[in-house]
Formats: structure tokens, sequence, C-alpha cells
């Protein structure tokens, strides 16, 4: 949380004095009148749908603001003259300087940085969970959710604690040059990539592009950091050649540093492997589903022994990680096993959702489908070669949502997938209700696709028929 004199804030910022005392000591921050701080700073951040100027005044009437942060001057008209305020010209990239500051400030704090192209909200919990588990006397922040833009990073490393023995940040990206300018502020001493695949190529064009974004965190790491890098993936030289830091690799390739073997799938999916590293041996067993958690717990734990944790103690932890929401959540409700992975999906998660699907001991099996956005100029390629697989797939039935999907379905017709097993529906919860009038005990579905189609709402409707 931030402490600061009105002045020092006012210099972080680059922004103007207009209004306050320079020795006002402000505490806290907010950038939303629905959660306020009192007494803290009010930064009135801009967006497509909204404009947090039009609620300076509010902040400081209603919600007690002791001062705001605004980019436009008009803003100030009717705040009480005793209140602070600070004119920036762009109120996200003063966020971003806020943030810069306040890091720079907590030298004694570790702080680690997790993104890629999948997994990385899910690599970022599981390093959390360690650290909490293995350094019970550290205070350990981490970003919540998916707060990794420039607004999630500046927000999560602004409520990083004074002491704070380590915070876990994530990075994410949809144009060039926001990995770069959030790792400007972030600066990670332990920097991890999961992998670079097929997102967002709308802005980026190719995956080698999207690595090329990656890379970015490893920018301003020096020979005292490490960069935790996978070697499973085929830009793994390309990003070790950018590191100026220590580099740990993490993967199934004999040549990684923190390495799996013998991995093997339950009949619910749960990955049970050996984990070996520096001559050292351990067990490891998940609670999350899915071959590719194997990835992802082997970056988390590659972190977590570069922040000091015994490779035994890592593999423990990591072992007691349950999930996290939205993504390849499990569910069981009336006799039903429904996977909830409809937080995002990109052709490389969606085929790594629908392999863990195959390994579920079930009846039957179901998909709901929903587009994968952001995809450019390969979008048609990617979901007619997403619809190709799945027609190779044993499914009792498709479920498409939305257009974008219909070429999913078109395309598994296509390539052999039964016409009388595929629905098509333009709501999340139509598909719900009719699904859920075909699934028994003993069946399994999963739900997959981008965030902006919703297919959480198809996952909440059918909890509530298969719980009635």
């Amino acid at each position: 949380m931030i402490q600061e004199t009105f002045e020092t804030l006012a210099t972080s910022a680059n922004g103007k004095l207009l209004r306050g005392g320079k020795e006002l000591v402000v505490k806290g921050h907010f950038t939303d009148t629905r959660s306020p701080v009192p007494g803290g700073l009010y930064v009135a951040l801009r967006g497509e749908r909204f404009d947090g100027n039009l609620f300076a005044r509010e902040a400081v009437e209603r919600f007690g603001a002791s001062a705001v942060l605004v980019d436009r001057e008009t803003a100030l008209e009717g705040i009480p003259e005793y209140a602070g305020a600070i004119l920036v010209d762009d109120a996200r990239a003063a966020y971003l300087n806020l943030a810069a500051a306040h890091r720079t400030k907590l030298s004694t704090c570790l702080w680690l940085g997790v993104t890629g192209s999948v997994g990385k909200s899910t690599t970022k919990d599981m390093l959390s969970h360690i650290l909490c588990a293995a350094l019970p006397s550290h205070k350990i922040h981490k970003a919540p959710g998916s707060f990794n833009n420039e607004i999630g990073l500046s927000k999560t490393i602004l409520e990083t604690p004074p002491d704070a023995g380590a915070s876990v940040l994530e990075l994410g990206t949809n144009h060039p040059g926001e990995i770069e300018a959030l790792t400007l502020t972030a600066r990670p001493n332990i920097a991890v990539i999961t992998c670079a695949a097929e997102s967002h190529l709308e802005a980026f064009g190719t995956v080698e592009n999207v690595a090329k974004e990656k890379a970015a965190i490893l920018k301003f790491q020096t020979q005292s950091d490490t960069a935790i890098l996978n070697a499973d993936d085929t830009h793994f030289e390309f990003w070790k050649g950018l590191s100026k830091a220590r580099v740990m690799s993490f993967g199934l390739s004999p040549a990684a540093d923190v390495r799996a073997t013998n991995v093997q799938i339950d009949d619910m999916g749960l990955p049970r492997f050996c984990v070996e590293f520096a001559g050292s041996f351990a067990h490891c067993s998940l609670r999350v589903p899915g071959l590719h958690q194997v990835s992802n717990a082997l970056a988390a734990i590659g972190a977590a022994l570069a922040a000091g944790v015994s490779l035994e103690e890592a593999a423990v932890f990591v072992g007691t990680f349950e999930g996290t929401a939205r993504r390849f959540s499990v569910h069981r409700a009336g006799g039903v096993t429904l996977i909830d992975d409809a937080y995002n999906a990109n052709p490389a998660s969606f085929k790594a959702a629908l392999k863990t699907l195959q390994t579920l001991q079930a009846n039957r099996r179901f998909v709901i489908a929903g587009g994968m956005l952001e995809l450019g100029e390969q979008s048609e390629q990617q979901h007619q070669e997403l619809g190709a697989s799945i027609a190779q797939l044993d499914l009792n039935n498709l479920t498409v949502v939305g257009q974008l999907a219909c070429k999913i379905g078109v395309s598994a017709i296509k390539n052999g997938h039964d016409a009388f097993a595929l629905n098509e529906f333009e709501t999340p919860e139509e598909a719900a209700f009719v699904l859920g009038r075909m699934l028994r005990p003993g069946d399994a579905v999963l739900i997959k696709g981008s965030h902006g189609i919703q297919l959480e709402r198809s996952v909440d409707a059918l909890l509530k028929i298969l719980r009635a």
C-alpha cells in the first residue's frame, strides 16, 4: 500500500500539483468508487467504455479520497478545496509510473514475474501457493485473478505491502510493446516464460512475433537475476540467447534443469511424475487434471527453487494446489464431471484441454466450444484445424456457441464428426439448457472458449440444472 507525501506522488506520476499541500500524506489508493479507500488517492483511469474523471468529485465527497489524480482538468470542477489534485497527461501511464516508484522503494522484496501464451495464470498461482506454504514467515503478495495488463499490474505492485518478502506478478499482452512497458515497471528478479503459442495473432501475426514479445520480460534483468525458460518450447534457444540472467530451464527434455520423468495420468486426468533437479529427485502428484499442468508445475517449481525453496518442498506443495477458477476447474454435480475452462482459449490451450478430456474416466464425453478471439488472419484456419482435431475424438456431442464457433462445427463434420451429434446455439444459456437434458451420471463435459464468448454462463447454468 502506498504511503507517500503528495509532492512525492506528483513527482513519481510526472504530474502537476494543482491543489493540496506538499506535505499531505496519502495512504492507499483506488481506481473504482465501488471499492473506495478513505484517505487514499483516487486515480481516474479511462477506457473504451468508462472515464474515471467523471467520478473524481464523488470519490472525494462521498468516498473520502484525500486526493485525486486526473488527466482532464475539467474533472476538478466542484471538488472540495481541501482535496489534493494532480493533473497528468495520461492517467494510465501515470499509474504505471506510481507503481514503478513503489516497486523501487520496496528494495528488500523479491519480485517474480510470469508471462506466456498458455498457463501463466495457473503457473503464477502455483508459484504463489508454493511460496506461501514453504516460506510462511515471508509475506507473499500475488496478482489476484488475471491482473496482467497495465492497470492490473500497477494495482498489484501498489498494493504490495512494505514488509512483503515476495510479490508474484503476471504480465500479459495483446499488442506489441506491452510486455516491455510492464517489465520496465515490474523489473522481475525471477522471470518465467511458460511458452509461446498461437495467441493474439490479430496483433502479432506469427508465433515468432509472440515469442519476441514474451522475451521482453527478460530485457531489464541482470546477472544476479534468474530466467525460468521452457526447454520444450521451440523458442527456448532464442530466449536463452537474449537472457543476461542465470537461465534455469524446465520441461520434459533430457536437457532441462528442472525435468519431469515417468509422467503418468490417472483415470481422473491427474498427473503423477518424478521431478529432477541438480541430481536430486522428488515425487509429485498434482490435484489439477491435464498433462499440460506438468509444464505449469515445473515452471512454478523452477521459480520456487530460484527463490530459495528446496526441491522436496516445492514438489510437495505444488501437489496441494487446488486449481485456478475458470481454468480447467473440475466440478462434479449430479454424477456428471464438468470441466470449466471458460476463462480463455487459443489453439494450443484448446487442444491440451481436449487431450485431457480424453483421459478422463467417463461413459460419454461432451464439449461446449466457443470461438477463439484475436487470431487475426489465421482465425479461419485455426478454427478449421480445431474442428478437424475434434472430429478425431470419441465425442458423443459437440455443441458450438456463436458464429465463430460454427466454423469449428462445420470443419468437424467435414472431417467425419456425426452431423446429428452437433448442436449450434447463439447464447451460452441455450447451449446449457439443451445439453443439460442430455447428460447422465458418468458423463464428462468440457466447456471452453475465449473470455469474450462468456461461456461461464453455460457453466453456471449447467451446474444449476445438474444440482436441481
